[in-house]
């Protein structure tokens, strides 16, 4: 009987700590899949402005299409406030996943 309850009480305490890594592992690769779709917008966002118009500093670029659940925003900046060029931007991608962001890419773009 003790050895039944022993054994009882081991597969518990093992099923519960494999369960948990199972779980871990699932939302850790739903996150590591989140960034990696994220990642591949941003470089397409990326390559949609380099083949697009140049926008005004302080702009901000067409958005690529996405699936479903994501958004992308690309917004134009002054590379150096205190020395201004128009012809020289920084460019900022941001991807989001249900509102929250998920990738960041900056890049410079010159008119």
């Amino acid at each position: 009987m003790i050895e039944a309850l022993v054994s009882v009480s081991l597969m518990a305490v093992v099923g519960t700590a494999v369960l948990s890594g199972l779980s871990t592992s699932h939302i850790s690769g739903a996150h590591v899949e989140r960034q990696s779709v994220g990642e591949n917008i941003a470089r397409n966002q990326m390559a949609a402005i380099f083949s697009s118009t140049y926008v005004v500093n302080g702009g901000t670029y067409v958005a690529v299409a996405t699936p479903s659940g994501y958004s992308v925003t690309a917004t134009t900046a002054e590379l150096d406030p205190l020395t201004p060029d128009p012809n020289v931007q920084k460019v900022i991608v941001r991807v989001f996943f249900e509102g929250v962001e998920v990738f960041h890419l900056e890049t410079v773009n010159i008119n």
